[in-house]
C-alpha cells in the first residue's frame, strides 16, 4: 500500500512539474508575441511587429499584450497540447518577401517581410546619392532595427518574422527586383551587407549631381544580419564612414579591407 502511494505521488509531481514547465515555455512565447517599432524615414511609416512561435500575431504594445485565447488549444482530455517541435538546428539563413494589396477605397499598402534567424538581429538601411554639396557621393538613409529571440524559446521556433509597410511606393522596383530575395552566408559579427533591392532613396535637399554620377548597381536598399547590438552608435558610424569612402563607383577592394565590410548583391542570385 505504501509503495502504490508513494508511486502515485511521484506520478503527481511528475505531471505537475511538465505542467508548470509547459506553461512557463507558452508565458514566454506569449510575452514576446507583440514586440514592435515604428520607424520613420520622411516616406514610410514603418510598422515592424515581431513573432515568437508559428501561431504569434502582432498587438499593439511593445511587449505582451492582450493574448488570443482561441490560438491556445487544449489536448482531448484537458490538457496542454504543445505545439510540434521544429529542427533544432536554427536556419542561418535570412529572405525577404516583398507584397502589396489594395483596400476597398483604393488605398494601396506596400509590405516587405523579412524573416531572420532567432537571436540574430536585423539593420536595414537605403544607400543613396548624397547631398551635392557633401565631399562624398553615397549617403545611408531609413535604417531601421529588429532583434528577437523568441523569449529564449530559440531550439523550439528557429526563426523570426518581421515586416515594414509603406503608403507611399514599394520597397522593391516593380518590373526589375525579384519579390522573393534569399541570402545566406550569414556570420556572428555584422560584417556583411547584402543589397536587396534597388530602390534609391535621396535627401530631401537634392543631389541632381550626385545621383547622375553614382553606380545605381551599387545603391539600394541592403540588409545586415548578425549577432550583434545594432543599437550601438559604434556600429552605425563605422557602416555611415565605410559608405560614405565609396567612390562614384561604389566600393573597392581598399575600403573592404579597411573597414572590414563584404557587399553581396542578393537580388542578382535570387
Amino acid at each position: 500500500m505504501t509503495g502504490t502511494t508513494t508511486s502515485k505521488s511521484l506520478v503527481a509531481k511528475v505531471l505537475f512539474v511538465w505542467t508548470a514547465l509547459a506553461a512557463t515555455c507558452a508565458a514566454a512565447a506569449d510575452l514576446e508575441d507583440g514586440f514592435f517599432a515604428t520607424i520613420s524615414d520622411d516616406e514610410n511609416s514603418v510598422l515592424v511587429p515581431m513573432k515568437a512561435g508559428p501561431d504569434a500575431s502582432a498587438v499593439p504594445s511593445l511587449r505582451g499584450g492582450v493574448i488570443d485565447q482561441s490560438k491556445h488549444r487544449s489536448a482531448p482530455g484537458g490538457g496542454l497540447e504543445l505545439p510540434p517541435i521544429p529542427p533544432f538546428h536554427p536556419h542561418h539563413t535570412g529572405s525577404i518577401r516583398y507584397s502589396s494589396f489594395m483596400d476597398t477605397d483604393g488605398t494601396v499598402t506596400y509590405r516587405r517581410d523579412i524573416q531572420a534567424p532567432c537571436d540574430y538581429g536585423m539593420l536595414v538601411f537605403n544607400i543613396g546619392p548624397s547631398e551635392d554639396d557633401l565631399p562624398y557621393h553615397y549617403d545611408v538613409y531609413a535604417d531601421a532595427y529588429l532583434w528577437s529571440d523568441n523569449g529564449g524559446l530559440c531550439i523550439l521556433y528557429p526563426d523570426y518574422t518581421g515586416y515594414q509597410t509603406s503608403m507611399s511606393g514599394p520597397f522593391w522596383r516593380p518590373g526589375y527586383d525579384p519579390t522573393t530575395v534569399r541570402f545566406g552566408d550569414l556570420v556572428a559579427n555584422p560584417t556583411h551587407m547584402h543589397r536587396i533591392s534597388s530602390r534609391i532613396l535621396r535627401p530631401p535637399r537634392g543631389a541632381s549631381r550626385h545621383s547622375d554620377a553614382i553606380n545605381k548597381n551599387k545603391a539600394g536598399d541592403y540588409i545586415v544580419m548578425g549577432h550583434h547590438n545594432f543599437y550601438g552608435i559604434n556600429f552605425y558610424k563605422q557602416l555611415k564612414d565605410y559608405v560614405n569612402s565609396w567612390g562614384p563607383n561604389g566600393p573597392s577592394d581598399g575600403d573592404a579591407n579597411e573597414f572590414g565590410f563584404a557587399v553581396f548583391d542578393a537580388t542578382a542570385s535570387a
